[in-house]
């Protein structure tokens, strides 16, 4: 996604649904992102000789607008959810406080932050595909 159409779908979005939160407009983008260009042709990667590109090179994949208007799956991570995630990381209580800024008592450890994520995404579109599957799978595998 190019910064200056994801920020102008964002307004987009905040404009229709006051009430989605930042990481509610995230989530809609990315989820609802394809994998497939304006001709309907997988995204390619021309750094790579025009082979289908991987996640790690087109993100999320072309934004669809209208799709993340009318998304029926909205996840919201509030920043309480981040803070549990690096106290499950064994964040110490100094670099905890020194990234939020205010003190904060782990007691609630949890690493389970759901967050939308490109690769998980690409797999399940690509689940039934032969091609770029396993090019995700070797890229994946490092």
């Amino acid at each position: 996604m190019a910064c200056h159409y994801a920020a102008g779908i964002a307004a987009l979005l905040k404009g229709a649904h006051t009430e989605w939160s930042p990481a509610s407009i995230r989530f809609a983008i990315m989820t609802t992102a394809s994998p497939f260009d304006n001709t309907q042709n997988y995204i390619l990667d021309l750094g790579l000789d025009r082979k289908f590109a991987a996640s790690l090179a087109m993100g999320a994949g072309q934004v669809k607008p209208n799709g993340a208007l009318s998304s029926s799956l909205i996840y919201n991570v509030a920043p309480q959810d981040y803070i549990n995630l690096l106290c499950s990381m064994n964040f110490t209580q100094q670099q905890i406080k020194t990234i939020t800024r205010s003190s904060y008592n782990c007691s609630n450890q949890s690493s389970n932050l759901n967050f939308p994520s490109f690769m998980e995404q690409r797999l399940s579109m690509f689940r039934n595909s032969r091609g770029p599957l396993r090019m995700l799978e070797m890229e994946l595998q490092g």
